[in-house]
């Protein structure tokens, strides 16, 4: 549920966008979408996290409408499709992080064998 005091908004969003994204980022993003919407299912659930931002009256009534969602879920909503990672992305980072790695030590392994070579 978004908290609205003298069109303030306060949304709790996951942990993990603590830091990685901030209160204009946030604004801008909801202003963008309101004029080009596009279709989002996923929506992140609330966190620990409280986001302040502002959206004058008109702003919120145009975020209420958009559909059966709340305007926290909304807000979680677009914030995710702008993200590089969303909260589940965790995954990913792992997978790029573990791809890094072995392409990494199988080049170190490929250049320690010619050196082996090389001196034999």
């Amino acid at each position: 549920m978004a908290i609205i005091l003298n069109n303030i908004i306060s949304v709790r969003v996951p942990a993990e966008w603590r830091g990685c994204i901030t209160s204009e980022q946030v604004r801008g993003w909801v202003l963008d979408y309101l004029n080009d919407p596009v279709a989002f299912d996923e929506v992140p659930p609330p966190g620990p996290y409280r986001l302040n931002f502002r959206l004058s009256q008109g702003e919120f009534a145009a975020l209420l409408r958009l559909n059966g969602r709340s305007v926290s879920a909304n807000v979680r909503g677009i914030v995710a499709l702008n993200m590089d990672v969303a909260p589940q992305g965790t995954g990913r980072n792992w997978f790029f992080t573990v791809c890094f790695v072995l392409l990494t030590l199988i080049v170190r392994f490929r250049a320690c064998v010619r050196h082996g070579a090389e001196n034999s």
